[in-house]
């Protein structure tokens, strides 16, 4: 099932008006539905406590991510009675990467999504009921997606389903909290190729061994990729590369900051759905069509990725946003991209708290280390971002109040849904 696919719920019309009567009742009670959940789920299925990201999870992001997705499957089911693929490809994307795509979860998710709604809104059998149908509606059609997306891999020369061992060949600083981290297969064979914007699982399994982190004993991340490396004697590609920020109190980034060349990680095959390719169409018919990149803090990774595969055959605009010089990954490759591609490639950069080193804003200075203080302001550059152009891409990564401001901007100045694409952390 293609992500532009429309999936038709199949419960009846008195299910869905038990649903419309009840959903109030869900949205009002929230995160703490939410959170209750969660704690209900990994009570009763502790192993999926190490594949959650459980930072997340003290933070509230994962059961705030639950409740969206809930609110969406409902109000869609409410509203026009069909699923847009797009909806739900990301999250079957992550389900393949964490290898979570298993029936016996979705039957645990499904039997305490039930029990959460008794224990903290109705015992009505019919209300309970009719969650039970919508929900079994979710559970088909993402274990319908998953499956065509896990029977892909197995087709792809060089991919697998789960996970495979790496082992670290090379590492990078590429600012004060970023690092570069290459891997290379033990097999010693090759890996996939794979369309910028897509990322690999890693998974850290010696949580326990460090004394630090009590009961978990591994964790995954997932990580943008780099643009492949090829081995130029067999035309190959033999190393995943990425970048990973080291986090305040990051359980998984602190240890890969740390980790020595030749440790050995677990890994999953390149999964994701950012990705350029909706453009490509448009793209053949019409070389012109203007690109826009909006990228902030270690976000840059797939933008750079997605800039690497298309700046020497066309044009693109590139708006970043940083704490700082210190903590900008890649300013030098984007400078010296600038000085090649001249006025085809223009790039504008914000500083929040610009430091002595950084020097004065660069104004229109297409080489500055940055352009403006403050944050990421689209009508400070309107006349680069090609906001009257019906046909112009924009493609953003960063984290969730950066991207939902950035988006609420790109409408508000006129700019379609359509033509707004964008991954969260």
């Amino acid at each position: 099932m293609p992500a532009e696919t429309v999936y038709k719920f199949t419960v009846s019309k008195e299910v869905l008006s038990v649903i419309q009567a009840t959903l109030p009742a869900v949205a009002a009670a929230g995160p703490d539905f939410t959170k209750k959940f969660y704690s209900k789920l990994f009570a009763g299925t502790p192993a999926l406590k190490h594949v959650f990201n459980q930072t997340n999870q003290a933070k509230g992001k994962q059961p705030e991510k639950l409740f969206k997705v809930i609110a969406l499957a409902a109000t869609a089911a409410l509203e026009t009675g069909e699923l847009p693929g797009e909806a739900i490809e990301g999250i079957c994307q992550k389900h393949v990467a964490l290898n979570l795509s298993i029936e016996a979860y979705y039957d645990a998710v499904g039997a305490t999504l039930l029990s959460t709604i008794e224990d903290m809104l109705t015992k009505d059998k019919t209300h309970l009921d009719a969650w039970g149908a919508l929900y079994g509606d979710i559970k088909a059609v993402f274990m319908t997606r998953e499956k065509e997306i896990m029977d892909k891999l197995e087709k792809t020369p060089g991919a697998w389903i789960g996970r495979r061992k790496f082992r670290i060949s090379k590492k990078e600083d590429v600012s004060d909290i970023i690092c570069r981290i290459t891997f290379h297969p033990v097999d010693e064979k090759p890996v996939p190729e794979w369309e910028a914007g897509k990322y690999t699982t890693v998974w850290v399994n010696n949580l326990k061994e460090t004394g630090k982190y009590g009961e978990y004993s591994e964790q995954p991340r997932h990580y943008t990729l780099a643009k492949p490396v090829t081995d130029p004697e067999h035309d190959i590609t033999k190393n995943l590369k990425v970048s990973v920020k080291k986090e305040p109190n990051g359980i998984v980034s602190t240890l890969l900051h740390n980790a020595k060349v030749g440790e050995e990680f677990e890994l999953s095959a390149p999964l994701g759905a950012f990705k350029m390719s909706g453009a490509e169409k448009l793209w053949l018919l019409e070389d012109t069509t203007p690109v826009v990149f909006l990228s902030a803090g270690v976000g840059i990774t797939p933008v750079l990725a997605m800039l690497e595969n298309i700046y020497t055959t066309r044009g693109a605009t590139w708006l970043h946003a940083n704490a700082d010089g210190h903590a900008h990954a890649y300013r030098e490759r984007l400078r010296h991209i600038a000085s090649v591609r001249s006025g085809d490639f223009q790039r504008r950069v914000w500083y929040e708290n610009p430091s002595p080193e950084d020097g004065e804003p660069g104004g229109e200075d297409n080489s500055a280390k940055y352009h403006y203080k403050g944050r990421l302001d689209l009508n400070q550059v309107k006349e680069l971002t090609h906001i009257g152009n019906p046909k112009a891409q924009y493609y953003m990564c960063g984290p969730p109040p950066f991207m939902d401001a950035q988006i609420a901007a790109l409408k508000k100045l006129g700019v379609a849904e359509d033509r707004i694409h964008y991954e969260g952390f």
